[in-house]
């Protein structure tokens, strides 16, 4: 896995190249923010990661770390921005037993 990373006004920007991935996956890229702060010692409270092109599926998630005093990850907030790519409609039937 190779990380790029290169500093922005919205946080740190990383691309992950030379393996196979999904089109986005929030809790992999918040544990993968995590690591990255607490084990790898980049000390960044927000990572825009882009992920899914080699899908033709181009996604970017947004990971926020809220850090206590001690410089722990108490919280991880992810979001991110995908595009509308199939519209599919479902049928529920509710059935009530008296």
């Amino acid at each position: 896995m190779l990380l790029k990373g290169t500093g922005s006004s919205a946080g740190t920007l990383l691309r992950c190249t030379t393996f196979n991935e999904e089109a986005a996956t929030g809790t992999s890229n918040a544990a993968l923010a995590c690591c990255l702060y607490e084990r790898l010692g980049l000390e960044k409270e927000e990572y825009i990661f882009e992920q899914g092109y080699s899908l033709n599926s181009p996604s970017e998630i947004a990971v926020k770390l809220t850090v206590n005093k001690w410089e722990q990850v108490e919280k991880v907030h992810v979001g991110g921005k995908g595009y509308f790519c199939e519209l599919k409609y479902l049928e529920i039937y509710v059935y009530i037993m008296r």
